[in-house]
């Protein structure tokens, strides 16, 4: 478990664990009974609860395994599946933006989901679905299941943001991101 171990710290310290703070905030506003509107303001508060720390483990942990796995039968691939997961990580928030609703108009998400609005949807669903690719051909035809793993992950995230929060924000933009990354890896190394 050392490599894939390693490799998913690397991977957080990189990205200066900038997505992990949205797995802990929904992970906790996904445990509150309430309306959308109490659940967005548990996005925003400070303090981190089971939910959150629930959240971190259920996504992380399975990533780690994955890529050990990974690891273990292909150090080479297994680093250039960690690339795909991160640009499929990439590509799942791109397509939330293209396809979501800010929850509040104060979102981080508003001027992105306004540049990606109209004519620019289809290249933006273009682009998530091919930047992974290079990065995944070596799995295969598993790599088809793997780039549909992508789109499933973005389209749940959306409906879980819609339902909980009425409609998207940073952080379920964040944390559909890194559960992309973890869905990916653990497809990925299912064949390996």
């Amino acid at each position: 478990m050392r490599g894939g171990g390693s490799g998913a710290r690397g991977v957080l310290l990189a990205a200066g664990f900038h997505h992990s703070d949205g797995v802990l905030d929904a992970g906790d506003a996904l445990m509150v009974h309430g309306d959308s509107a109490r659940r967005r303001a548990v996005l925003k508060d400070g303090r981190v609860g089971v939910g959150g720390l629930g959240a971190l483990f259920l996504v992380y942990a399975p990533a780690a395994a994955a890529l050990a796995a990974l690891a273990e039968v292909s150090p080479i691939r297994a680093a250039l599946f960690l690339v795909a997961g991160e640009i499929s990580s990439r590509s799942a928030m791109l397509l939330m933006m293209a396809f979501g609703s800010p929850a509040e108009t104060t979102s981080s998400s508003v001027p992105f989901v306004e540049h990606l609005a109209g004519p620019r949807r289809p290249l933006a669903l273009a682009l998530a679905l091919l930047a992974p690719l290079p990065f995944i051909l070596p799995a295969g035809a598993t790599g088809v299941l793997a780039i549909l793993s992508v789109l499933l992950t973005a389209v749940f995230g959306l409906h879980v943001s819609g339902r909980a929060f009425g409609g998207i924000s940073g952080d379920s933009i964040g944390a559909t991101g890194e559960l992309t990354r973890t869905v990916l890896l653990i497809v990925l190394s299912a064949t390996a």
